[in-house]
């Protein structure tokens, strides 16, 4: 599959140099599973998006011309990422605001995610990251553009057999993986994962985890997660909106029983990857 670019209803792959987007990071994206001609989790991605722009305040955005523009990109595609990018848009050096923002929607189809099988069903190995994740409750939670961190931060490893790493704040307590979000399975059955009001992204697969759990009678706590509860956990794992869930067989030394991660959630995630979600 060859990318197939949209930007702002047109098919096209340029944008002006002037745009925010490229000289500031001035922007928010999505990355969504498309199966069958279908955008998986379309509601949520498109709930992530306008909290994002109402929190960065780039507006108008005609969302149900996004809509459009997104089913239209991914219709005959039997499987494939659509990545939707949205920018401040064109506008005057400098960081004020311009006076009359037009925003820019760029939709790029790829082809889907590339891993071993066994990382879903063995679960994978992944590292602790030394390049910390920074702390700025303005930001948290929405998927803007700027990801430095996370990029320098799987500059840490080269190793094919590793699939991903775990960042931690500038206080050592462990926030996400560079591109997934992180839960625990303790003791007593209850899901930790790291609370996310000063840093990482709200992932929708995070979300959906939690709603499902939350359904089901689950014990769930968002707080910290030092390194102790990587090393007591009963197993971990990881989520996004492309993999669904990847179990973490290895970590820094320590073997997981992946065996004690509720079934029902990663048929929820599996389900919601394929297109075959019924809640």
């Amino acid at each position: 599959m060859h990318t197939t670019t949209l930007i702002n209803g047109q098919y096209q792959d340029t944008i002006l140099i002037g745009d925010r987007g490229l000289q500031y990071a001035d922007g928010l994206f999505e990355t969504i599973s498309v199966v069958a001609g279908f955008p998986c989790l379309w509601e949520r991605h498109l709930a992530r998006l306008q909290l994002g722009c109402n929190t960065l305040k780039i507006a108008p955005i005609d969302f149900q011309q996004l809509t459009l523009d997104a089913h239209k990109i991914v219709a005959n595609c039997t499987k494939g990422t659509l990545k939707i990018i949205i920018t401040r848009g064109i506008g005057e050096r400098g960081y004020k605001l311009p006076s009359k923002a037009k925003p820019t929607s760029i939709l790029m189809l790829h082809p889907p995610i590339n891993a071993p099988e066994s990382w879903w069903q063995n679960g994978v190995q992944a590292q602790l990251c030394q390049t910390p994740i920074s702390s700025n409750p303005a930001l948290a939670g929405i998927k803007h553009l700027n990801r430095l961190e996370q990029i320098l931060a799987r500059m840490e490893w080269t190793d094919p057999n590793i699939a991903e790493g775990l960042m931690c704040n500038t206080q050592g307590h462990w926030i996400s993986g560079t591109k997934t979000n992180l839960f625990l399975v303790l003791d007593n059955n209850q899901l930790l994962t790291p609370d996310l009001t000063a840093s990482g992204i709200a992932g929708v697969m995070r979300s959906l985890v939690l709603d499902y759990a939350k359904s089901q009678g689950m014990k769930i706590q968002q707080g910290i997660v030092t390194t102790k509860a990587l090393e007591q956990a009963q197993s971990i794992f990881l989520t996004n909106a492309l993999i669904g869930m990847w179990p973490v067989r290895t970590l820094a030394g320590i073997n997981y029983n992946i065996d004690s991660i509720p079934k029902a959630l990663r048929t929820i995630c599996s389900q919601a990857t394929t297109n075959q979600l019924s809640i």
